[in-house]
């Protein structure tokens, strides 16, 4: 909050026990990169470090934070995305190189992306084309 900014990483699946262990460690009183093993890397137009191991990085200006009684809210303009080479197809991250960590918050659970469910644009033009008929 002093320096006004803060990263996103998003973690991949190979990153779960690293990335829990950020959540639940409290980073006054833990280095969390040293603990974790992580790399600690200087942001390119932030004031905030990231982990160099994460595929996709969010870089943000704080805006404002708001004190909840579980935690803080952090709200932030992005600044910059990076994503690692090793996760790119062509200019575009590859979200299935990417294999994001996503967190269920109700089941507390840890999951990867399944498959492919359909082409976006394309699927709901069954109602665009009803819509002009109609």
């Amino acid at each position: 909050m002093q320096r006004k900014a803060f990263t996103l990483g998003i973690p991949s699946t190979g990153m779960a026990a690293q990335a829990d262990f950020a959540g639940i460690a409290c980073g006054r009183t833990v280095d969390k990169f040293a603990a974790t093993g992580l790399t600690p890397c200087r942001s390119e137009h932030v004031d905030a470090p990231y982990a160099g191991e994460c595929p996709i990085v969010l870089e943000c200006r704080l805006l404002q934070h708001v004190e909840l009684p579980s935690h803080t809210l952090m709200i932030g303009e992005i600044c910059n995305v990076s994503a690692l080479e090793s996760c790119m197809n062509g200019e575009q991250p590859d979200i299935f190189k990417v294999d994001p960590l996503i967190y269920d918050a109700a089941s507390r659970h840890y999951y990867r992306l399944g498959g492919d469910v359909g082409p976006a644009y394309t699927a709901g033009m069954i109602y665009k084309n009803q819509e002009q008929k109609g």
